[in-house]
């Protein structure tokens, strides 16, 4: 399948085995996000019928809204508040860390922090620590992110890279060109091979982008 596909598959209307549009907002987040804690912030709202929903585009400081719709007569639209926490390990400055010095795995202290609430280019536990050097002075307890470093160069302007998207248990591969430098863990604009859209995702050392739908 290729990553248009994906996306189109992503962002169309689920149709969800539930009475109620609360229910079936939360199986549309589910299907975004299966490892985090997704909890309603209203009430139920009753359908007699099939209700479908959309699938939540993103969570914006641990909040997102999911439309769903009630396909009975008369029917409903309604726009259904979530509040997402996936919690994950991030790395916290344990001494302060001065301007062009290497940031080492015994200066990190790896904090669980709730991800949707956090920079996209946060430093997690679950990626493998580059080499990296501070751009500026960065004070203990600081959550660290990939913009706060420079790294080593691993992506060149046109390069052939691989887009790489995952989402609801799939991942979809497809050929792509980079259109600037990239530093390993920034973000790089690629212009996707075989559908010829522009994407921005996470450069990773061998060569790969990461693009969160």
């Amino acid at each position: 399948m290729k990553l248009r596909h994906l996306v189109l598959f992503l962002l169309s209307p689920l149709a969800a085995q539930a009475s109620d549009g609360v229910s079936a907002a939360m199986q549309a987040a589910a299907s975004v996000w299966p490892a985090a804690k997704i909890t309603p912030l209203m009430s139920g709202a009753p359908c007699a019928a099939e209700v479908v929903a959309d699938a939540p585009s993103s969570a914006r400081n641990g909040l997102a809204q999911v439309r769903v719709r009630c396909t009975g007569t008369p029917g409903w639209t309604r726009y259904i508040a979530l509040r997402v926490e996936q919690t994950t390990l991030i790395a916290v400055l344990r001494a302060p860390l001065a301007h062009g010095q290497p940031l080492t795995a015994d200066a990190i202290d790896w904090q669980p922090r709730d991800a949707l609430k956090l920079p996209a280019d946060a430093l997690t536990q679950a990626a493998a620590l580059p080499a990296l050097t501070a751009r500026r002075d960065l004070p203990a307890g600081s959550v660290l992110a990939q913009s706060q470093f420079t790294a080593p160069k691993t992506i060149e302007r046109g390069q052939t890279v691989t887009l790489i998207s995952r989402a609801a248990g799939m991942e979809v591969r497809a050929p792509g060109e980079a259109l600037a430098d990239a530093a390993l863990g920034s973000r790089v604009r690629v212009r996707n091979s075989n559908s010829r859209r522009i994407v921005e995702g996470i450069a990773k050392a061998d060569g790969t982008v990461e693009v969160t739908l």
